[in-house]
């Protein structure tokens, strides 16, 4: 714990709907903490300092077919352009409903002032919502 500077994590619905889609849940979790409440709610109580990047925050950046087709035209750079392929070439369905939920929280480490934060104590739910 001493040698932790900050713990990293996507995870989350604070003020939005979750993404668990399920017959026995209302929808108010996010899948990473729905997945093992019990372990999130130790870290988010573990005195570590996170910085959490939730729903609220990433479901302002959904991953749309302009993107990705943007992206296959910078044949320049191959990991961009692998990557804008990659939807034709594998077949991988884009709908409005993909986000950029890890490449935003990732780009917090290498990008200095992209983020606001906003400090705010927060619990996790334990029981299941019906």
């Amino acid at each position: 714990k001493d040698n932790i500077e900050e713990l990293l994590i996507m995870g989350g619905a604070i003020d939005c709907k979750g993404n668990v889609e399920r017959f026995d849940h209302d929808g108010s979790a996010e899948w990473n903490f729905y997945y093992d409440p019990e372990a999130a709610r130790k870290v988010i109580h573990s005195g570590l300092r996170i910085v959490l990047f939730t729903l609220d925050a990433i479901n302002n950046c959904p991953l749309r077919k302009e993107f990705y087709s943007d992206l296959a035209k910078h044949k320049k750079y191959s990991a961009a352009y692998y990557i804008g392929c990659s939807t034709t070439l594998f077949g991988i369905h884009v709908s409005d409903t993909m986000y950029m939920w890890d490449p935003v929280t990732t780009s917090y480490l290498g990008c200095e002032g992209l983020c606001k934060l906003v400090e705010r104590e927060i619990d996790v739910e334990l029981e299941n919502p019906s």
